[in-house]
Formats: structure tokens, sequence, C-alpha cells
């Protein structure tokens, strides 16, 4: 079939995308991952998407082959839009929550980059173009790790542990996930390989991802593992090459388990370490499905529902921390987007399972990674947290899937006048620069964190000013705000900023115990007013989340500094159950 520029152009712009997706980040913005590999992402999706309007004008459907996962995508996608319409926060069903950005623009996408993947995607030589970027991701990835293992790493990142590398991922977790892809892909390179580039490919990358993951020590990477070497006798034609590999990465992976840190966490999870955090996580998710069984929370909703049924910490003390996500794909789907969610992903899943398995059978050395890789994701997302770095990885093994099935010839080319094309690509290069503004506010949120830190609160109020100028949307930026205006006693400035986080996102309760201290430094100031709207606004920080302390602290605080010395010992005793014994002597001494 002949090939356009335009495919090509297409191609190599999905292969940068997996590439960026895998290594960027920022470390001059406040959340130097998820946000900058997501900001990356969005931008490089207008150019493809204009391509894919161009393709289609110039060829109609035939650039697009025929799958039934086509379908799996849309009811994937209808649920989606189902559940957001209902969603408790839509900003953050169509945003994303702080630190993750998986809603709704997130879907749209992975959803772009499938198409441009079935699309781009037409023999092997293609699909070899997209590994290779992942070749360079994870060479960037594991050389970053390995530096941070042995105490080489060049930043300095704050509040971070450094026993456990993170890479380029930003958590030693979703780091691991994607070591359990990467895993899957080699096994299935190194089992489907047709030439020694394949084959020697296959071991590097086999042997580097088990030898990362010892010491990163996640344990799910031990799942995803086992997925993968589970379905490597999908292709029988492998077979005797399946058997010898799986025989031989079983071993390593025992003397993985037996001798290395990741062996040492595995053991205190099977004899009962943090078992009872996660069935706890588990347990609040199974009751907000319960709640709203049908469309659910809402894309990225997750951590209101958790909110909302998680177990009283007088119970289960780890219940006080609050959650993004259920750490299982079958949870975090039904919470979020209900059964009609979790029943359309489950026939993606499934479509998805059986149409790379057809593929690793017709071409081995292209289908078997998928495949495995793809096993590996869905073993490992059991236990795990999603990520953007590492939810591409659906997408683009049906994309790739897709491609190689059977395309229909493709229609003549409609020619485009040289203007219209022009417009075309200016237009999607405009909306790629979008993001600069958001992108900009994370840089300036560090250094409000950064100038506060070191009491420097004009600098702090500039950069806080700046965020909420650029980013205006994001109730954590209004926070900050506050917080900075707090630095230089503009009690009345910080309490509107409050108040613009609080109605943003109504149902935390840090922003309404920021209200409240605010409400009462004026009620100290003389604002008669002020006194009984800070008890107001504390108690409504409890109301929003009655198993959190932070409302029942900051009633305490200000009924000690009101002289409301009753009402600050009954409350003492309640934040005693939550762990906050410190607050019964402040209470005793109000006088």
């Amino acid at each position: 079939m002949a090939r356009s520029v335009w495919s090509r152009v297409l191609l190599g712009l999905c292969a940068f995308k997996i590439a960026v997706l895998i290594a960027a980040f920022d470390p001059s913005g406040l959340i130097a991952f998820d946000l900058p590999k997501s900001l990356a992402s969005r931008a490089m999706v207008w150019p493809m998407a204009a391509i894919l309007v161009i393709l289609f004008v110039q060829h109609g459907r035939s650039i697009l082959p025929r799958s039934h996962l086509h379908l799996a995508v849309v009811a994937v996608a209808a649920a989606w839009l189902l559940a957001a319409s209902s969603a408790e926060d839509r900003f953050l069903a169509l945003f994303g929550e702080d630190d993750r950005y998986l809603g709704l623009t997130y879907l749209a996408d992975m959803i772009v980059l499938y198409l441009a993947c079935a699309v781009a995607v037409r023999d092997p030589r293609d699909a070899a173009i997209l590994y290779g970027a992942i070749a360079v991701g994870a060479v960037i990835a594991l050389a970053y790790a390995g530096a941070q293992a042995i105490g080489a790493d060049p930043l300095w990142w704050q509040g971070v542990s450094a026993e456990r590398p993170f890479s380029t991922f930003g958590n030693p977790d979703h780091f691991g996930h994607f070591l359990s892809v990467l895993f899957g892909l080699s096994l299935g390179a190194f089992i489907g390989a047709r030439g020694r580039i394949g084959t020697v490919a296959g071991v590097l990358g086999v042997t580097m991802s088990l030898v990362t993951a010892s010491f990163v020590a996640t344990r799910g990477t031990v799942i995803g593992i086992i997925g993968s070497i589970v379905a490597a006798p999908l292709a029988p034609a492998t077979w005797r090459r399946a058997a010898t590999a799986t025989l031989a990465v079983s071993v390593a992976l025992a003397a993985v388990v037996v001798a290395t840190p990741l062996g040492e966490r595995v053991r205190a999870t099977v004899s009962g370490g943090q078992v009872g955090d996660r069935a706890m996580i588990y347990a609040a998710s199974l009751r907000a499905f319960g709640a709203r069984p049908l469309t659910g929370y809402g894309p990225d909703n997750f951590r209101f529902a958790y909110a909302q049924h998680r177990s009283p910490p007088v119970q289960v003390p780890a219940a006080a921390e609050p959650q993004s996500s259920a750490h299982n794909w079958v949870l975090d789907a039904a919470v979020m987007t209900g059964a009609i969610g979790l029943f359309t992903l489950f026939m993606l899943v499934g479509l998805g399972t059986f149409e790379l398995v057809a593929v690793s059978r017709r071409v081995p050395n292209v289908g078997l990674p998928l495949l495995l890789g793809w096993c590996a994701y869905w073993a490992h997302g059991l236990v795990a947290v999603g990520s953007i770095a590492i939810g591409l990885v659906p997408w683009l093994a049906l994309g790739v899937a897709v491609g190689l099935g059977s395309p229909a010839p493709l229609q003549r080319a409609r020619r485009w006048p040289g203007w219209a094309l022009a417009a075309v690509m200016i237009a999607a290069l405009v909306a790629s620069a979008t993001g600069t503004r958001v992108f900009l506010a994370n840089r300036d949120a560090l250094v409000m964190e950064h100038s506060s830190a070191v009491d420097d609160p004009q600098t702090a109020l500039m950069a806080a000013e700046n965020a909420v100028s650029r980013d205006g949307g994001r109730a954590e930026n209004w926070n900050r705000l506050g917080l900075a205006l707090d630095g230089l006693e503009l009690w009345r400035e910080s309490l509107d900023a409050y108040r613009e986080a609080a109605a943003r996102r109504p149902y935390e309760p840090i922003y309404w115990a920021n209200v409240a201290r605010s409400q009462g430094r004026l009620a100290l100031a003389g604002d008669v007013g002020a006194r009984e709207a800070a008890i107001s606004s504390a108690r409504r920080a409890i109301d929003v989340d009655p198993n959190a302390s932070v409302g029942h602290t900051v009633l305490v605080e200000i009924a000690v500094a009101l002289g409301m010395c009753d009402l600050a010992r009954t409350e003492a005793g309640l934040v005693a159950a939550f762990g906050r014994t410190d607050l019964a002597q402040l209470a005793t001494n109000c006088r």
C-alpha cells in the first residue's frame, strides 16, 4: 500500500510522544513529573489530530482498518462522558486530579494515540520505530534510576526518599509498573524474534528490567512479570523458545525474590505487611461503588468517593490519609465510571486480548511483545495507581494491533489547496501552545513554596499571584495564594483566596479549615462578625469530611484562641481519636 508523507510524519509523532511520556520531567516545577508529561502529550495531540483530519479528507475512511475494537473504544468514551456529566467535581473529571491528570482530556489524548497508531502502522518496520522509541525512553529511565541508586542523582528532590529510585516517573511504584511492561515487551521480543537484533534486545531488556526491579522493590512488578510469563505460551508457534525463556526467567525471578530488597518487600507482604491498608481502601471502594453503581463519581474523582466511604480513623487509623486511587484498575473503574464504565472496560480488555493473540500468531516478532507487555500492564495494575506515563500502554498496543490488521486499499487522494493545509497545521500548532500557561503556573507554584520556606513573603505572593492568573481553575493555586497572603498577615485578602479554593472544591476540608483560620484571625483583630463565621467554617470543614482530623483540629485552635474553652475541650477529645493527642494539652490550658 502506498504511504503518504503525512502518515510518515504521524508515525514519527507517535514515536516522539512515546519517548517523551517515558522520559520527560521538569525539576523547576512543583509537580515535576505527571504534569509536564501530560502537557507535553497534549501539545503533540493537536498536530496528530490535524494530520488525521488531513488524511481522512484525502483518503476517506480507508485510512483506518476496520476492527471490532473501535466499538469498544467508543463504548469506553461514552461511559466516561456519562460519568463526567454527573461527576462531583467536573473540573477534575475534565482535567484530572492534581498530580494525576487522568480526566477526559487524558482519555481523548489516548484515543488520538490509538487512532494515530492504527493509521500510521502498516507493517513490522513501522512497529519497530515505536519499539525504538520505547527503547530510547527506557534507556534514559534506567540510566537515571541507576544514578539515583548509587547516590549520583544531579538533582535534589525535596521530601523524596532516596532508598527506592523513582527515575523519570517521580514515584517508584509508577516506575515499577513501567518495569513490568518493559519486561513483558522484552520477553516477547526474545521469544518472537526472527533475527539477532530482536534476540539481543529481548535479552538485554529482560535482564535490565529484572536487575532494576530488584532494587526499585515495587511488589506489583512481581505480579506483572508473572502475568507476562503466564501469557507467553499463547503463541504456540514459539512454544519451545517460550518454554526455555519461561524456565530461565522463573529461576531468575526466584533469585530476585530470595536475595534482593524486592524479595524482602514481597515476603513482608505475604506475611501480612500493608495488606490491611489495601484491604481498607478496597472496602471503601466497594462501598462507594454500592452508593453510585451505574455511573460512578466521575473520572479522576476517587478522592471524594473515598472520603465519603472510608472507615472512621478511630477504627482504622490509616483511613485518615486521603487516597486518589483504589490501587486497583477494576475498582478504580467501578468507583469512577460505575458498572457501565466497568463493563465497557472489560469489553475493551477482552477484545483487545483476543486481537493481540491473533496478531502475535501472525507476526510473533511484533505481536508477542505487545501481548506480553499488555498482560504485564493489566496484571500489575491490579495493585497499582494509574499514571499517564504508563497509561499509554493499552492504547499503543491496541492501535498497533489494529494497524497490523487488514487495511482496505487507500482511496485515491483528494487534493487539498495549499492554504487549507497550512491553515490546519497552524491552528494545530497554536492549540499545542495552550498548555504553556499551566506549565508556567506550575513553576510559579514551586517558586512560591521555596520563597515561603526561606521567609520571603513578597516573592511568595508575587509567584502565587502569577500562578492564579495563569491557572485559576485549580483550587490549589488559590489555596497557595491564601498562604502567601497569610505570610504578610493580610487576613481579609487571604480569606478571599481561601474562599475561592473552597468554592472550586467544596468537599476538601483543608480549604474550609483555612477559611476558618483567616476568619479567626480577623475576629482576634476586632471583627465581631468574624467570630461566629470562623466557628461556622470550621464546622463546615468537619461536615464535608467527618473522618478527617483537619476540621476538628482547626475548631480546637479557634475555640482556644477565642476563649471558648468548653468547645475546645469537647473537640480535643474527638481529635485524640485521630492521633492528635497534642491538642488535648492546648485545650486543657484554655482560659
